[in-house]
């Protein structure tokens, strides 16, 4: 559970199918070992669109195959399909409560996530004694143990008084596609990824491979955003590659890219590549060298932070190489302005990095702070947001931001620019024909003076757009910014 969650916030848009779809009333006329091995071919190859049809078809022919069931669950789990997975799960462990964990644990996980709770906690708590039972070892005590803690700490805080106000932004920017994390510019621009394309049914493999995902600017003018698919350098959309996260260092004379490709197997790789500012001009990106990219596994999302020597930096990445905690980790390689070389990636070690995944970290230089997101720690809801004070292998205990920075779904893309900034959330539903989806949106917060209840958060999220009034900051223009002011934390 949550492979494809993780190829979501890598590069934003859903595994191409390998094949022309499959009309489902052709499926009526299959034997059930042909459905089967279709199923087992699409999931080979990651595509777990294709793969959810045939499921389906098998599922509405006998309800009563656990197996079936469980990876048509684990594919609606994984594609943000929650409210079917939901039902799937629950079905499957009311069958055999007492065999049926690895389904109540997902249930009891989906639970959480759709606030309920008290509920999901009763099956937490019966999980906990059984977690040695349940197969594999993805199901762990502690991690049970970590959910039963987010749930008490959700239930603690559930109508607070806070200080940060958040915003959905408009259907300018947040289309019906995800959108990825932001890098500000200015109070009025900021730079983001999204997928404008409809992604192609058949990928076709004699051919280069066709990006989906680029990078777009934002502009605030005349009272509302607009959207430009042709940003200025250095923000460049490689040729045969996803893109739409990236960084400064912070002396701003390098632009890191990340950049992704899904291969014909569907595994999604991604690289990172530098672009250099010199004589007033950026230069095209450059893939960074064996020491920071491993060909066969993930480096990405990076974040640049610094070091006590001047001349070091230090680029923050995400990355599912051997040698981590499990899942994906946050690695680090440190760079010599002086002599242009790039050490070799390490781990930023286990205070911050769990079993679990870890994404979208953002450092903020000023405060010397960490901050990235996480599934693996306790929280509210699946990824939640944390900061970590420290550099490189050395780090304190991560604090959780607490509402409504995180939200019972997953939050991910934080970033800041002294008291407000922006991040990414499936906390609100896209409706489909079929199907009910949480699809990632780009939010904005701002710390205030006023006092706010977190349900009178909710309800203004739920029924309002973003007019841009929430920019009517005194900041300088054209300016990257990079000074830190925290928010509920402080």
């Amino acid at each position: 559970m949550g492979k494809i969650l993780i190829i979501y916030i890598l590069i934003l848009f859903c595994s191409k199918a390998s094949y022309a779809e499959t009309p489902t009333a052709d499926l009526r006329d299959k034997p059930n070992w042909q459905l089967r091995g279709m199923a087992r071919s699409a999931l080979r190859m990651n595509d777990h669109h294709q793969a959810a049809i045939f499921l389906e078809e098998l599922y509405r022919r006998d309800a009563s195959n656990t197996h079936v069931g469980m990876q048509l669950g684990n594919i609606y789990m994984e594609t943000r399909q929650y409210r079917s997975a939901k039902d799937i799960f629950k079905k499957i462990y009311e069958s055999d409560p007492r065999s049926q964990l690895e389904a109540r644990f997902n249930y009891a996980y989906l639970l959480k996530m759709f606030q309920e709770y008290e509920d999901a906690l009763e099956h937490f708590e019966l999980l906990r004694m059984r977690a040695r039972r349940i197969p594999g070892n993805h199901i762990t005590r502690e991690r049970v143990e970590n959910l039963i803690q987010g749930c008490n700490m959700a239930i603690a805080h559930r109508d607070t008084m806070v200080h940060t106000k958040i915003e959905r932004l408009g259907s300018t920017i947040n289309t019906k596609q995800p959108q990825t994390g932001v890098i500000i510019i200015n109070n009025n621009e900021f730079i983001y990824g999204t997928a404008r394309k409809k992604t192609p049914e058949i990928i076709k493999l004699d051919k280069p491979y066709e990006p989906v995902m680029q990078f777009y600017s934002a502009n605030f003018e005349n009272d509302q955003w607009t959207s430009n698919p042709e940003p200025p350098a250095p923000f460049f959309n490689l040729n045969n590659y996803d893109t739409g996260r990236g960084a400064f260092s912070p002396d701003r004379q390098r632009f890191y890219i990340s950049g992704c490709q899904t291969r014909f197997d569907g595994k999604t790789i991604c690289h990172l590549f530098v672009s250099k500012y010199d004589n007033g001009e950026w230069s095209q990106p450059e893939k960074l060298g064996s020491s920071v990219n491993n060909p066969e596994y993930t480096s990405t999302q990076p974040t640049v932070g610094t070091t006590f020597d001047s001349n070091l930096e230090v680029l923050y990445f995400i990355s599912d190489r051997s040698g981590g905690a499990g899942g994906m980790d946050i690695w680090f390689s440190v760079y010599n302005k002086h002599t242009g070389e790039y050490q070799q990636a390490q781990n930023a070690g286990v205070f911050i990095n769990t079993p679990q995944d870890e994404v979208t970290p953002f450092y903020d230089v000023t405060n010397r702070r960490l901050y990235f997101s996480s599934n693996g720690l306790p929280g509210y809801g699946g990824f939640d947001i944390f900061y970590a004070e420290g550099a490189l292998v050395t780090w304190q205990p991560p604090v959780n931001l607490g509402k409504p920075i995180n939200s019972s779904w997953d939050d991910t893309g934080f970033t800041k620019a002294g008291d407000w900034g922006f991040l990414t959330s499936n906390r609100h539903i896209e409706y489909s024909e079929n199907h009910i989806f949480f699809t990632p949106d780009i939010y904005k917060f701002r710390r205030t003076d006023e006092s706010f209840f977190i349900s009178d958060i909710n309800k203004e999220l739920d029924r309002s757009e973003e007019t841009g009034a929430f920019f009517n900051h005194s900041m300088e223009n054209n300016r990257i910014f990079k000074d830190g002011v925290t928010f509920e934390e402080k």
